[in-house]
């Protein structure tokens, strides 16, 4: 996504994913950071098996909505991990971003995002929409350590077995 002020998705998630791998390689994790069409991941193989795999996007340019959204594949292999995964990362970046749950505008684009299907179906797996990239520009831009602590917080928090509520 590109708005009309030059704003770059990929800049954004790219950004915050970076220092999200910071925060938890320094806490002892080893981090894979994948391309949208990486050649690791292989939908015939699905021998790509993390012990956590969360997609990062965010959402379109528009100014009407706030908030961020995190879903789970919906034809999971493991549906109590990957909820349980979904609740972590939600309550973890809730926290950090100060951002309402949209739970609305969470579409069949993120259920079947593509790359749930090019991994090891039993690795527990969600997709995070950081923010709208119109109204909640500013913390996208400006926040992006408080958002980085609130995945590694949630990726680890499910990583030591939390139930997360």
């Amino acid at each position: 996504e590109l708005c009309p002020d030059g704003l770059r998705e990929v800049d954004i998630t790219t950004d915050v994913a970076a220092r999200a791998k910071t925060l938890l390689e320094a806490r002892g994790y080893r981090e894979d950071i994948l391309a949208e069409f990486d050649p690791r991941l292989n939908a015939a193989k699905r021998d790509y098996s993390p012990q956590a795999f969360l997609a990062i996007h965010a959402d379109s340019c528009i100014y009407n909505v706030s908030g961020y959204k995190v879903a789970r594949a919906s034809n999971s292999a493991s549906l109590q991990e990957d909820d349980r995964f979904v609740r972590c990362v939600s309550s973890s970046y809730a926290a950090a971003s100060q951002l309402p749950f949209h739970q609305d505008s969470i579409t069949t684009a993120m259920t079947l995002y593509h790359n749930f299907m090019k991994i090891n179906p039993q690795s527990p797996a969600a997709i995070l929409e950081l923010g709208f990239l119109g109204s909640d520009k500013a913390v996208l831009k400006n926040n992006r350590d408080q958002l980085a602590f609130g995945i590694a917080n949630g990726v680890e928090r499910f990583l030591q077995g939390s139930a997360c509520q």
